[in-house]
């Protein structure tokens, strides 16, 4: 065995099982406690999805100890995204090209910049580097963003666009903020000041063009103001433990509004979540959930920006500094809907990454022993069962339920 490959107790390894422990014990003290385990077949983001992400965290946190291998872990994840990005800019059919294999425009954006953000820090990373590796990332990235870039700009999600902006100004005021040249200083400075300027002329001014398209915002927005509302009646009834995650349409129904059926509330009468990930965890998990949900954002800033002042090679600072302003930009989307096992994917990746950034490096000193062999079968059993009870039959049990529709769609 190896010690250096075990779990090691750091800021993350703290917060993810807190807000882990808070989230079962708000399902059990929730109004349907089977609904939070599973969750729904749209959804999918239960005690046990939220189990097996935190093993998926554990694993990359404590396996992967270089950055050559997070590099590369990386750009898996932006293969991903260039394949989702190709898929939706070659389908023909409408519904391919909003969401593509994801099936929702929102979802998909907000997963996708993740992915773009890798690229960013890859590609800035490794810039001016002259090394065999570093020119082989730089090109990599920099084609990927050009293939990811469109898709993102050219979808529905106002709130992932506007963020990704955001983030971008973050993360050039950032370097400014790190920089130790005084020219780039200045420099950046005047860019801001004049960009503050213009930003505050427009909000004097308001030209047409402006104020119509927040118009039409606020307009579309109009239902999502309903839900916000009914969230914020539900989290008051039960404000300590929320009423269960997956049980926010018992909220809905209770406090159902008739001005969902009106034009002037949009299209949607059905909502099962609250489409803000703060009304959405005050509702579903109280104030305690909330405060466990922020205390991992509060963790993961602290640990980058704390190794911000002490990376030497300046051109290295784009990878904490992008992981926060990622990390913002992630939060802020979610102001405006909430998270799916896709972007639940990427945003544990990222916090994995952030822990190997933080930890002290461990010598890797073998030390020989003999693996207890009842133990060993007794760990394999148990996995076996679990793998089981929790994936294989919810497979069956979903294959049947396809053929079922197939076969009534056919009739």
């Amino acid at each position: 065995t190896n010690k250096c490959w075990r779990p090691r107790i750091t800021p993350l390894t703290i917060a993810l099982p807190l807000f882990l422990g808070v989230f079962i014990l708000a399902s059990f003290t929730g109004v349907n406690l089977s609904r939070s385990f599973w969750s729904t077949y749209e959804r999918m983001t239960g005690i046990l999805t939220m189990l097996h992400l935190f093993a998926f965290f554990i694993i990359l946190s404590s396996v992967f100890k270089r950055r050559e291998d997070w590099e590369k872990i990386l750009g898996v994840s932006i293969i991903v995204g260039i394949f989702l990005s190709l898929y939706i800019l070659l389908g023909q059919e409408v519904s391919t090209r909003g969401g593509g294999t994801i099936g929702n425009t929102s979802f998909m954006a907000a997963y996708l910049v993740f992915d773009i953000f890798f690229a960013i820090i890859l590609f800035l990373s490794n810039l001016f580097k002259k090394d065999g590796w570093s020119l082989f990332w730089q090109i990599f990235s920099g084609i990927s963003l050009l293939i990811m870039l469109p898709v993102l700009f050219t979808s529905t999600a106002r709130g992932a666009i506007t963020s990704f902006y955001g983030g971008l100004f973050l993360l050039f005021l950032g370097y400014l903020i790190f920089s130790q040249k005084k020219k780039v200083k200045r420099t950046g400075l005047a860019i801001i000041l004049l960009l503050v300027i213009l930003g505050i002329t427009l909000a004097v001014l308001q030209p047409p063009f402006i104020k119509d398209k927040v118009g039409v915002t606020l307009e579309e927005m109009n239902s999502r103001f309903v839900v916000w509302e009914k969230g914020w009646k539900g989290f008051q009834e039960r404000p300590i433990l929320g009423w269960g995650p997956e049980n926010f349409n018992n909220v809905f129904l209770k406090y159902y509004n008739s001005c969902m059926y009106l034009s002037k509330c949009g299209s949607e009468i059905w909502f099962d979540r609250v489409h803000n990930i703060v009304f959405d965890t005050l509702v579903t998990t109280g104030l305690v959930g909330l405060l466990s949900y922020l205390a991992i954002f509060a963790v993961a800033f602290y640990g980058p920006l704390k190794t911000l002042p002490k990376i030497v090679e300046r051109r290295n600072i784009f990878i904490p500094l992008g992981l926060i302003v990622l990390l913002i930009v992630y939060f802020a989307q979610n102001l405006l809907v909430f998270d799916m096992i896709n972007t639940y994917l990427v945003f544990f990746l990222s916090l994995a990454f952030i822990s190997f950034l933080t930890q002290k490096p461990t010598e890797e000193k073998e030390i020989r022993g003999r693996v207890n062999p009842v133990l060993a079968f007794f760990v394999i059993a148990l996995m076996l069962f679990v793998s089981f009870a929790t994936n294989i039959q919810p497979l069956r049990a979903n294959s049947y339920i396809i053929k079922i529709v197939g076969s009534q769609d056919v009739a």
